[in-house]
């Protein structure tokens, strides 16, 4: 049996591509866990042609678990893991995913993070029989990973005891640095990434779903009309909940004379567009913290962000919903260039959510190897 010191933990969920939180969290749980002295793994059953790679870690891609053969060969990968802890990472709760935390048989500590910031309102509108098996499902869990007060509280209504939960932050440090070579020819033209560049940027990225709010983006665009140098990068990523609407987003973007709409780039690629931006924007009105975010703050570019969750608190803040609110402060940001006032470039990780992060894995002993 392995000892404390070699603790093995065995991730499942997707390394990039796809783009997104949840696999951008991934990548950088798993450099944490291999700094901290433990064993990794992952099972990652999203496919791609385009997968990063983090040192030490090994990363077994599966077939999809909706597809026919999906969950058959999921289990098969995941029983031939040799690890003491299986740690769960997925979006939301969906059918599938459920169907396979129900199916495993209990031989290891499983943990859980479900990363959407709105759980309590994805499981009110799934049907009673995905309501059901959730339930039984998280409480199975020996331990559940909360992004925020609201996650934990909605948990404690459907039956987890509060012992089993444990709050984590998902800004763990970056594992790789922002490189401008891989952006494409028509981004690096921008005067922005001139020496001396005097253009402003504003920038926003997410799914293309309505609470992502990119009208509020628009509409701060389209009041800084008198201002030629200013522009609005756009990169959308992910699947769309509502095709319609993420149709017409699109678009909408890429109609406008001063958006830049942008596909999902590589993670070193997006570093280096957020550290040329003047200000980032994340007026989401569902969010379960906005790992960009730090990100953009630790390559020195200023945020400002809804107060919908906890956020990076180098971040400026307005209330969710309020448009009004937002409007003012971002002109104030353009206005008055706030760039270093605002921004603490370098921000270190907390030693206390490190350890709580080891503690968590430690905390079962593993009843097979």
């Amino acid at each position: 049996m392995a000892t404390k010191k070699e603790r093995s933990v065995c991730i499942v969920g997707p390394l990039p591509e796809p783009i997104g939180g949840v696999s951008s969290h991934i990548a950088r749980l798993a450099a944490f866990l291999v700094a901290h002295k433990m064993r990794c793994s992952i099972i990652d059953a999203y496919p791609s042609g385009k997968k990063v790679a983090v040192r030490g870690v090994e990363h077994h891609v599966t077939d999809s678990l909706g597809s026919p053969l999906g969950i058959p060969r999921f289990l098969y990968a995941l029983s031939r893991m040799r690890c003491d802890v299986v740690h769960f990472h997925y979006s939301r709760i969906s059918g599938w995913f459920l169907l396979v935390l129900l199916m495993l048989k209990q031989e290891r500590a499983f943990v859980l993070t479900l990363h959407h910031g709105d759980q309590a309102g994805v499981f009110e509108n799934a049907r009673w029989p995905t309501r059901f098996l959730a339930a039984r499902a998280l409480r199975r869990m020996d331990i559940i990973v909360t992004l925020s007060e609201e996650q934990a509280a909605f948990y404690r209504t459907l039956g987890v005891a509060p012992g089993r939960l444990s709050r984590w932050s998902v800004a763990l440090p970056l594992n790789i640095s922002p490189d401008a070579s891989l952006l494409p020819e028509s981004l690096q033209e921008l005067r922005a990434f001139e020496d001396g560049g005097d253009e402003t940027l504003l920038m926003t990225s997410g799914y293309p779903t309505e609470s992502y709010r990119y009208e509020y983006c628009l509409e701060l665009l389209d009041s800084l009309s008198s201002t030629s140098s200013c522009r609005l990068i756009v990169s959308l990523y992910g699947k769309a909940s509502n095709a319609g609407y993420a149709d017409a987003l699109r678009r909408r973007l890429a109609e406008h004379p001063r958006v830049i709409l942008v596909d999902p780039l590589p993670a070193a690629a997006f570093l280096a567009l957020l550290a040329k931006a003047s200000l980032y924007l994340r007026p989401s009105t569902i969010d379960s913290y906005g790992l960009v975010i730090t990100d953009a703050i630790d390559v020195g570019t200023p945020c400002l962000a809804s107060d919908i969750c906890d956020r990076d608190p180098r971040c400026d803040t307005f209330p969710v919903a309020n448009k009004q609110s937002f409007m003012s402060q971002a002109l104030e940001f353009v206005a008055y260039g706030r760039r270093e006032r605002s921004c603490t470039a370098g921000g270190e990780f907390d030693s206390s959510a490190s350890e709580e992060i080891v503690r968590c894995y430690q905390r079962h002993p593993a009843t097979s190897l």
